[in-house]
């Protein structure tokens, strides 16, 4: 892999799955210091150049995950400094022998990953499927040595978000789209089961992002837990 960062101050935002296989990778960069943020408390055994991130670092870039937006608070602070996501930095450490395919889309992102895959492995080539199917690309780049093809699962819409609020007016607001998903989880609930006279069976959510959005939607009538997903 292309070292492009040794001797930089990286801030790896967010430590869920992704940010941990950051990590991981960031390690071997040689990096001159490694600062993690999160907004839970994390439990982690960290080595000498890491160290959870304080108001007075000096970052040179910022590494976030997806599901942070471009308006967080560490993000408005660094605004003259480099962010990049896991995918962006598995493309500036592949080998140039290595091609990659990115698949975008709405539906049908992870069938065609993995059929994509098994056709180019059936031809003989040492294809890898990853992404948002569930195997970060960082850590087939560490674990592989013979890559012909990165077959990607990608998200596209945290891409457009910037470029669709530079076309649409200041009186257009653009809906996150974990929010959408909770408040349509609801009115499904209360529609087709009756969420206040549910009685019957359990019902537990899951986030893997700040778990009181989901909880605030639901109005604290369940249990809702923060897990990687």
């Amino acid at each position: 892999m292309t070292n492009l960062y040794s001797g930089k101050n990286i801030l790896i935002l967010g430590f869920g799955v992704t940010g941990k296989e950051v990590l991981k990778t960031c390690l071997e960069l040689e990096a001159n210091k490694i600062y993690i943020y999160d907004e839970n408390e994390i439990d982690f055994a960290f080595s000498s150049n890491v160290e959870l991130y304080n108001d007075d670092a000096e970052i040179s870039v910022i590494i976030k995950s997806p599901g942070i937006k471009m308006d967080h608070p560490l993000l408005v602070k660094y605004n003259n400094v480099k962010v990049i996501n896991d995918i962006e930095l598995a493309y500036e450490l592949v080998n140039e022998e290595t091609k990659i395919i990115a698949v975008t889309g709405t539906n049908g992102k992870s069938t065609f990953v993995s059929l994509l895959t098994k056709i180019l492995a059936d031809q003989n080539y040492d294809a890898f499927a990853c992404g948002n199917i569930g195997i970060s690309p960082l850590k087939v780049l560490r674990e592989e040595k013979n890559i012909d093809y990165l077959v990607l699962g990608c998200s596209h819409y945290p891409y457009l978000i910037p470029k669709i609020k530079e076309i649409l007016p200041k009186s257009i607001q653009i809906i996150d789209s974990g929010e959408a998903v909770a408040k349509q989880t609801l009115a499904v609930l209360q529609n087709q089961t009756g969420i206040s006279d549910l009685k019957k069976g359990k019902c537990e959510f899951y986030s893997n992002v700040n778990p009181k959005v989901l909880d605030d939607i639901l109005e604290n009538k369940y249990s809702v837990t923060k897990r990687d997903f």
